[in-house]
């Protein structure tokens, strides 16, 4: 069977790698630091936020983890009218901050503040720390709300900078010979092109907000002869590519995509195209937004639409709701209710679809629809 892996990448107005913090590792990740947050975080994109993102939770029984090595940590983190009062422990024992003297960091201020520093330990003995912050679920008396707004970690490492060059080296030509084995193992890649979203940009009905730019496309190019470079399959001048999806066999490709040669006047719509470029057609139109395509075991599709014709209940936008047809995209009908918006669909190994909903805040869930008659087109 042929395999291909699919990629989303920024054009070079845009950065084209995923920030740090998506990953968990985070400013220097030379020094290994890794954080983890509990289940009740809340996943904000904006432009604000030092690399672009931060976790927010206002639940009390809400933390995030820092495992790191080094002396000294700062947090970093929002300040702002709606924030609340976090509690700090190193190591599993409560620890005062050193320019507070207390437990607790409040962070309320009246002033908004995207990327404030608050010092949570200096001086630490040299050696692995885990720093907790905890949602406390307590505020000021003037703030609105108790949220607690992680955007990083900032981690001084003494140990990384007394390193000698001769062992950067070794690590660098460890790190070459790993990147080596794993572009000899990756497939094909498909990968979309495309300028970063620009705000709002947030849940999931942002297919509804204008926040697009025209440019970019679907390209492909193969790890394995980078110097044959990329090829492209499908250009974007005046319209946007939103997401691709690979078939089972690795020769087509789904793709939504929106002409903005007319901002207003159209929508995403679904089509179709081989992975070497012909073959091209339009499976979806109207006035809906039809994005996030994807093929069924039984060669039907499943794809993200706001033909649910209702208003979300927590953005000021259309309710999106999964929706299946043909492969000829014929018979289109909805699978999933909801009141919010439903996004991101993948088929699992057992046929039931893991899916994105979001209620308050983003969730996981699946359903199972029943297979198509085996002469379905």
């Amino acid at each position: 069977m042929r395999k291909i892996a699919l990629v989303i990448v920024g054009l070079a107005l845009a950065s084209a790698a995923v920030t740090a913090a998506e990953f968990g590792q985070i400013n220097d990740t030379r020094t290994g630091p890794y954080l983890r947050y509990s289940p009740g975080w809340t996943l904000w994109k904006g432009e604000h936020p030092r690399g672009g993102t931060l976790h927010y939770a206002n639940r009390s029984d809400c933390f995030a983890e820092l495992t790191f090595t080094g002396t000294q940590v700062r947090l970093i983190h929002k300040v702002g009218p709606d924030c609340g009062i976090a509690r700090l422990t190193i190591d599993g024992t409560a620890a005062r901050l050193p320019e507070v003297g207390a437990a607790e960091c409040d962070t309320y201020s009246p002033v908004v503040e995207w990327n404030h520093r608050t010092l949570l330990a200096q001086n630490l003995v040299k050696g692995e720390h885990t720093v907790r912050i905890e949602v406390t679920g307590h505020r000021h008396e003037r703030s609105t709300n108790t949220y607690v707004q992680i955007v990083g970690f900032d981690v001084d490492d003494p140990q990384w900078r007394a390193r000698s060059a001769g062992q950067l080296e070794r690590e660098r030509r460890l790190v070459e010979t790993r990147l080596a084995g794993y572009r000899e193992r990756c497939p094909p890649v498909a990968f979309v092109k495309r300028h970063h979203f620009r705000s709002p940009g947030a849940g999931g009905v942002l297919i509804c907000w204008d926040v697009f730019t025209p440019g970019g496309g679907i390209y492909t190019c193969d790890p394995k002869h980078p110097e044959r470079g990329e090829r492209e399959i499908f250009r974007s001048d005046h319209g946007v590519v939103f997401d691709i999806s690979a078939s089972y066999d690795a020769g087509k490709l789904l793709f939504s995509w929106m002409d903005l040669s007319e901002p207003g006047k159209d929508s995403f719509h679904v089509y179709e195209i081989n992975v070497d470029g012909s073959g091209l057609r339009q499976l979806t139109d109207g006035r809906f937004h039809d994005v996030w395509p994807i093929y069924l075991p039984d060669r039907r599709i499943c794809f993200v639409s706001t033909r649910a014709q209702s208003f979300s209940m927590c953005q000021d936008a259309a309710a999106s709701a999964m929706h299946v047809m043909n492969a000829d995209g014929s018979d289109i009908h909805r699978i999933q209710f909801g009141t919010l918006a439903d996004f991101s669909p993948h088929v699992l190994d057992d046929g039931s679809i893991l899916f994105t909903r979001w209620v308050s805040s983003q969730t996981l869930a699946t359903v199972r629809i029943e297979a198509a008659s085996e002469g379905m087109a």
